[in-house]
């Protein structure tokens, strides 16, 4: 079954010079998120390209059909897309579309310039008592409420496109990619900028320093907010983000 895609949710892309941007956002996010983001990088005369992932911004019951093989798909596909107007292209990935984005690079060395990375986790709360009852709670229940949607409300996140609820089915293919994204900061050799809130309530802060332990890239660096629940780019100080984002991107160049 094919679902309407969310008015704010779908691919968001900005015609610029030959310097590409790909963004995208978090498991079960929106592409909206990012929009703010696309159009402050656009004013330097870049390409920019919000990507909205297999599954999301339509209907939970679409998000359980998709997982790592279409999220990736999603991208492959984004990648193209840029390659056709940009000769370099940077990526910015929100939450767990960091994840997604250090991936894409991997699998298609010498084609991404720089990564950022915006509070990406590699662990999160209640981990492992989740992925111990979760083949059990599959079988009765099709998805749980985000409990973090009580920071900014359930009508928000919907005007947005994002969902309330994460399906069960999904959920486990996130945390299996995460087993996966664990081994592959360790081969990332291109620049990366990392963002993350000290007070994020969603993925766990001390992901920032595996990460860049990990990071054998001898241009890496770690910022942090200390007002979001969860994105740098819901802190108060979100021009400031835009601001390392944007030198970052710059350098790259």
């Amino acid at each position: 079954m094919a679902y309407p895609i969310h008015p704010k949710a779908g691919d968001y892309f900005l015609q610029g010079g030959r310097f590409g941007v790909l963004l995208t956002h978090g498991f079960s996010g929106s592409a909206y998120d990012l929009r703010e983001l696309a159009e402050e990088l656009h004013t330097q005369g870049w390409t920019v390209l919000v990507k909205r992932l297999a599954g999301h911004g339509t209907d939970p019951r679409d998000l359980a059909q998709n997982g790592i093989a279409e999220w990736r798909a999603s991208l492959d596909e984004a990648l193209h897309t840029l390659q056709e107007h940009c000769d370099k292209i940077a990526v910015i990935g929100n939450s767990f579309g960091g994840n997604l984005l250090t991936d894409l690079a991997l699998r298609h060395p010498g084609q991404v310039s720089g990564i950022g990375l915006l509070s990406t986790p590699i662990f999160t709360y209640g981990e492992w008592w989740k992925r111990l009852v979760l083949p059990m709670l599959m079988r009765i229940k099709f998805s749980v409420k985000k409990a973090w949607v009580r920071y900014e409300g359930k009508a928000d996140y919907l005007a947005r496109g994002s969902y309330i609820e994460i399906p069960l089915r999904a959920y486990k293919q996130f945390l299996d990619f995460l087993k996966i994204s664990r081994t592959e900061f360790s081969q990332v050799q291109i620049p990366v900028i990392m963002i993350y809130s000290s007070r994020d309530s969603v993925v766990k802060p001390h992901s920032a320093e595996f990460i860049y332990a990990a990071l054998p890239s001898k241009q890496k660096r770690l910022y942090w907010v200390h007002d979001s629940y969860h994105s740098p780019l819901r802190s108060n100080d979100k021009s400031e983000v835009f601001r390392l984002l944007t030198d970052f991107v710059r350098s790259l160049h």
